[in-house]
């Protein structure tokens, strides 16, 4: 095996979901956690804010304000698109700061 075909495949996404999804979309990563005893999934739902080359962004809405989570893509976690969002910006950084009615995104039809 050459040495590009190795680099390509080790830094190319499994999951076919996180190749599809865009800046808009809605989805959910589901994040083993393991502890000292324990492990568990933690499950984070949010909007993509941001996709470059090896990482994506989610804007995460809890009860206190947002919470921005970065995720490289290569990664033991599962990716799952639930609503593909349009939107007109390519990085929607403004959703953070708007209020809760006009953060609705229309839903894209492909």
């Amino acid at each position: 095996m050459d040495l590009l075909a190795m680099f390509e495949k080790r830094h190319t996404p499994e999951n076919e979901a996180i190749t599809k999804m865009t800046s808009g979309d809605f989805i959910r990563v589901k994040v083993p956690i393991q502890e000292k005893n324990r492990s568990f999934t933690k499950i984070i739902e949010g909007l993509c804010i941001r996709k470059t080359r090896q990482t994506f962004l989610i804007l995460r809405n809890t009860r206190y304000g947002y919470v921005k989570c970065n995720f490289p893509f290569v990664g033991n976690y599962e990716v799952e698109i639930i609503k593909k969002g349009k939107v007109r910006q390519s990085r929607p950084y403004y959703l953070e700061f708007v209020s809760k009615s006009k953060r609705r995104i229309p839903e894209r039809r492909d």
